[in-house]
């Protein structure tokens, strides 16, 4: 799917919460930090199941840069920090292969999904 809709970092039953700003494709949003996906707030596939497997085929944190000409797909490493700007507030952001860290600034700590300092 190569629209370009709002990635969300939390879905509860039918209920898309934290919309990341910017628009994204499908895979960058739920091969990276996305729960959920689009104008009708779709549940992102889980790691593990074929939906998952046939969107994220590298994995977590790879998106495909294919050649649009060609159609090859070619997966790249999808840099958190550049992409999703608003992680590890009140911190650092460090891009990782396939995903990311947080360093907190000093007197904050990494919240439980190690996304943003508190």
């Amino acid at each position: 799917d190569i629209r370009m809709e709002q990635c969300y970092l939390k879905w509860d039953e039918d209920e898309c919460i934290q919309s990341v700003p910017g628009k994204f494709r499908m895979d960058a949003c739920c091969c990276a930090v996305g729960a959920a996906w689009g104008s009708d707030c779709e549940e992102c596939p889980k790691p593990g199941t074929k939906e998952y497997e046939a969107l994220c085929p590298r994995g977590p944190g790879f998106s495909n840069r294919g050649d649009t000409l060609t159609g090859r797909p070619f997966y790249k490493d999808i840099n958190e920090c550049k992409v999703f700007p608003g992680m590890c507030m009140n911190g650092k952001c460090r891009n990782t292969i396939g995903s990311f860290k947080c360093r907190c600034n000093s007197g904050f700590t990494l919240d439980m999904e190690e996304r943003n300092c508190t």
